[in-house]
């Protein structure tokens, strides 16, 4: 074996490596905004339901059903996320709860509507604004990266 292919093993170990610290931590961006954000909903349904209507886009039984089966719904996702066996379809998930939170604040900044949200912070409830978009937009964008990322990581695996 000469240097050049050794080289080029522990080059492909350190990239593998830092794919891997990688995943870990979108893994782990992704589960903690999607439990908190479920925890917040299970614990006060009602102001969740409250949050549901105020955004105007759906009628009040759509709602309440939205507001029932979305805490449940986003607490899977974010312990599937963790699940190393279920982690590409959590974060596949992930990325489209990502992209449902995203819309909606978004309509309702373009909107113009005064809605106050504690969505993934329980502790702060802030009103939707373009600065609170760019935090399900990370989870959208991370969560599809991470999904990328184990898809190409599982590529290699079965190549090797």
């Amino acid at each position: 074996m000469d240097g050049r292919a050794f080289r080029t093993n522990v080059n492909r170990g350190q990239v593998v490596l830092r794919r891997s610290a990688l995943i870990v931590l979108v893994t782990q961006l992704a589960s903690s905004l999607l439990l908190v954000s479920s925890l917040e909903h299970l614990v006060n349904p009602f102001r969740f339901l409250d949050g549901v209507l105020q955004y105007d886009l759906i009628s009040f039984n759509a709602a309440r059903w939205i507001a029932s089966i979305l805490p449940m719904l986003t607490l899977v996702v974010g312990t599937s996320v963790l699940v190393p066996s279920l982690r590409r379809s959590g974060l596949l998930l992930a990325g489209v709860l990502g992209v449902l939170f995203t819309s909606v604040q978004l309509t309702a900044v373009i909107r113009e509507l005064n809605i106050t949200c504690g969505c993934f912070d329980p502790f702060r409830s802030s009103e939707v604004s373009w600065g609170s978009v760019l935090l399900p937009l990370t989870l959208a964008i991370g969560s599809w990266c991470g999904f990328f990322m184990e898809s190409h990581a599982d590529e290699n695996q079965t190549q090797t």
